[in-house]
Order: structure tokens, then C-alpha cells, then sequence
């Protein structure tokens, strides 16, 4: 999330660093209500949050099968 003021956080000074859930409620509610100001239906931003919230679950899921090789799992590949 970027800031609108340069060398500013975009996280609020009281939510940096604790409180991730906080955060992210905070964040969701943001991104809906941008949506709807660019002009969205509430049906069209929930369906955009949702596909956001895919695509990072999944490119989380990626990088965790890319970091676990396969002798880390305990599993031998059949030759």
C-alpha cells in the first residue's frame, strides 16, 4: 500500500508493526471503498477483493511447494 505523502508509511503510525488482522480489516475496507468510489457495484468490488485475495493466497501457496524440496518433505521420487 502506498503512501499519499512522500516519506510517510502507509500503515498508520499506531497500527506499524502490531496487529496484523487490524491492518488487514483496515486494508479491505480501503480497497471496497475505493471501489465503490471508482464507480463499482458493491456485487463488482466484493468479487475484486475476492479474486485479490486469491491471487495471494495462491502465489503464497507457490512460494511455500517452491521453498519445500522434495527430501525436506521426507518423500523419495520413484526412479
Amino acid at each position: 500500500m502506498e503512501s499519499l505523502l512522500p516519506g510517510r508509511s502507509a500503515r498508520p503510525q499506531a497500527l506499524r508493526g502490531r496487529r496484523p488482522d487490524v491492518f488487514a480489516a483496515v486494508f479491505v475496507a480501503g480497497f471496497f471503498a475505493r471501489q465503490l468510489a471508482r464507480g463499482k457495484t458493491p456485487k463488482e468490488a466484493m468479487r475484486l477483493l475476492r479474486r485479490r485475495v486469491s491471487d495471494r493466497v495462491f502465489r503464497s501457496l507457490l512460494a511455500d511447494e517452491n521453498a519445500a524440496q522434495p527430501s525436506d518433505l521426507g518423500i523419495r521420487l520413484a526412479a
